[in-house]
């Protein structure tokens, strides 16, 4: 499926060698994977990135995609290689790290933590088989109001209807270090808006 404009996804990652292959066997009667490597670019040659565990039988459209990764164990020793510094690891804490370390003009006194809820505008084909998903990989689920809320060991994620013109992820909740003095909310062009809440989370819509 090619991505457009407005596309968004949600993956989910392992943090040891070898656990997406061994989830992959885990899911493969309701869920088979194919695991092709993803390559990124660096100095001029693509280095391997990770493992993308794509479900070959799971509804996908335009607007919204799931899956599966596991960072290759070679990307930190091939991607901006840092001298001095740890070029080896697979987990989201190394890896975002290492983004972290080759940014330019990066601030002080970072204002966001980390994710902690997404709110996702999905189709019923999507949703049925995105629930199921989760249960398998041990999300637990409640209804609240017409919204499936899967709530996982590090997010809760919060599946609506899709219209016409809401698709996708719609809302981020993220846990934040430290609040603005003012304002608490920015807007981003004529919908995304971001909002600190001030009980140590911030919301951003779009």
């Amino acid at each position: 499926t090619s991505r457009q404009v407005g596309f968004s996804g949600i993956a989910f990652g392992v943090d040891q060698a070898g656990e997406l292959q061994a989830v992959g066997k885990e899911l493969s009667s309701s869920f088979p994977l194919d695991q092709p490597t993803i390559t990124r670019q660096y100095k001029g040659k693509q280095v391997p990135w990770f493992y993308t565990g794509e479900q070959t039988n799971f509804p996908i459209d335009s607007s919204f995609g799931v899956w599966l990764m596991e960072y290759h164990p070679r990307f930190l020793s091939e991607w901006n290689p840092q001298p001095g510094g740890s070029n080896q690891g697979i987990s989201r804490k190394q890896i975002l790290q290492r983004y972290a370390a080759v940014l330019k003009d990066t601030p002080a006194k970072p204002y966001f933590e980390d994710v902690v809820a997404l709110t996702v505008a999905v189709n019923d084909q999507n949703r049925k088989k995105f629930v199921e998903l989760c249960k398998l990989l041990g999300y637990s689920e409640r209804a609240v109001g017409e919204a499936n809320v899967l709530k996982g060991p590090d997010i809760e994620l919060r599946l609506i209807e899709q219209t016409e013109t809401v698709r996708g992820i719609q809302e981020i909740t993220m846990r934040v270090r430290r609040q603005p003095k003012e304002p608490a909310e920015f807007r981003f062009g004529t919908k995304s808006v971001l909002r600190f809440r001030g009980n140590g989370l911030a919301t951003w819509s779009f």
